[in-house]
């Protein structure tokens, strides 16, 4: 257990270690576990970040045209994913250029695609980090895509909502009109067949109608069917 002299001491000597004190020092040391900055808020950006980012903001902003907290904040959204994902790229760009600019120190003069090909299969490290920004970059994508689709969804709300309360809208002028039909559908009469006449058939071993003599099978009903009956 320490002593009482021992533990004023330890204060004593905590005195001299307190941490920067001016306020460059302070920005300074309060980023020292940001290594790629990615993931950082809109809060927490450095100046120079916050400038790139301002820059995407201004470019959605005067696109979408927030008007309301909501909208401002997806639009925010919008921007962060583009600068996350501009960032991605530049941090792939330059892992390509930190690996060709060493081999070419090695004296490897080949043309620039092979170069880049190269520092993807010979540097295990540098793959696995392009592996992990190419992920990066998708998730980046689905946040931009998902903020899009809300702040559409809020757009096309807000319109709908303006055109159910405008009296000249289509949707309420459609809502004014006759929901009877124009002209009145009639059930058709279908065309009755003409009735038929019932003549007596003569049979063709009889005589003939026509008074030839002969019978009517050999006369004027050489193709006519049988009759089973007989001529009244």
């Amino acid at each position: 257990m320490a002593s009482t002299a021992q533990v004023l001491a330890n204060h004593a000597n905590a005195q001299l270690s307190t941490g920067p004190r001016t306020a460059e020092g302070k920005a300074a040391s309060s980023r020292n576990r940001v290594s790629h900055g990615l993931f950082a808020s809109f809060d927490n950006l450095s100046p120079q970040d916050r400038a790139i980012f301002d820059e995407f903001r201004a470019y959605h902003v005067e696109q979408w045209q927030p008007h309301t907290p909501e909208m401002e904040y997806w639009v925010s959204r919008v921007a962060l994913a583009d600068f996350r994902i501009d960032r991605v790229q530049s941090l792939d760009r330059g892992i390509y250029a930190i690996g060709v600019a060493k081999l070419r120190e090695e004296g490897n003069t080949s043309n620039l695609i092979t170069l880049e090909a190269q520092v993807f299969l010979d540097d295990c490290k540098s793959a696995k980090a392009i592996s992990r920004l190419m992920r990066w970059e998708r998730l980046f994508l689905r946040d931009r895509d998902k903020a899009i689709a809300i702040l559409t969804n809020i757009i096309e709300c807000e319109n709908q909502a303006k055109a159910a309360a405008d009296p000249n809208s289509f949707q309420n002028r459609r809502a004014s009109f006759p929901t009877a039909p124009l002209f009145a559908k009639t059930n058709p009469i279908p065309p009755q067949p003409a009735p038929v006449q019932s003549v007596p058939l003569t049979p063709r071993s009889a005589p003939c109608p026509c008074g030839s003599g002969q019978k009517f099978k050999r006369c004027c009903g050489k193709d006519a069917p049988a009759v089973l009956t007989t001529a009244a």
